[in-house]
């Protein structure tokens, strides 16, 4: 089988990979501590952060569970290239390129999966929450943060992103994300509303995969 690929999403990414970290700053620290401080880590297992961009969130729970080994999948070369500065060499991270819609692991091979900030951009949605269910574990868990449909800011800056960036493939409502994600054979699926800083209205989901 052929490789999924995602060209805009990759050039894009590739293109802000170097200034990325400083660009959205203001945006991408609240989220990730979010996003870290709600996680619920096993102390040991395998954790797998899709399109996990620069290694932000994997550094902050490298320093916060010493006993997981941690995966990081992205679809852009550069991206992966600036984790790999910012984390160094560490024999319990492990970065590799890849698309959310074919993941390049075994079957149940993550006690975690998080994806933050990502699901904006995800061509076909049922086939990566498809992908992010067969990696995980029977009984593991999802994490998922992004950008809330309902929130007065997305429901501006929606039709402008589709009109104008080609690797934009639309933002979900609470509700519309636990639809899926039941319909993905999830189960104790939460969705949360969430206000994250002064402006960023996202939510934050959980799900497990059935036992």
């Amino acid at each position: 089988m052929m490789p999924m690929t995602d060209a805009p999403t990759e050039q894009k990414y590739d293109a802000v990979a170097g200034t990325y970290d400083q660009r959205w700053s203001i945006y991408v620290q609240p989220t990730l501590n979010y996003v870290n401080e709600r996680l619920k880590l096993p102390h040991t297992g395998r954790l797998l952060d899709v399109s996990c961009g620069t290694g932000a969130l994997l550094s902050r729970i490298r320093d916060r569970a010493p006993g997981l080994d941690l995966v990081g999948v992205d679809i852009s070369s550069e991206m992966l290239q600036q984790a790999r500065k910012k984390i160094g060499p560490d024999e319990r991270v492990t970065l590799r390129k890849g698309n959310v819609e074919q993941l390049p692991f075994d079957d149940g091979v993550f006690d975690v999966v998080v994806s933050t900030s990502a699901f904006h951009y995800y061509r076909q949605p049922e086939q990566a929450l498809s992908e992010l269910r067969r990696v995980l574990r029977p009984g593991g868990q999802l994490a998922m943060m992004d950008w809330n449909a309902n929130h007065w800011l997305w429901r501006i800056l929606d039709p402008f992103l589709r009109r104008f960036d080609a690797a934009y493939r639309g933002c979900y409502a609470p509700e519309a994300l636990h639809d899926l994600l039941h319909a993905a054979d999830f189960e104790e699926v939460t969705v949360d509303p969430v206000n994250v800083g002064w402006i960023w209205g996202m939510w934050y989901a959980s799900a497990t995969r059935p036992s």
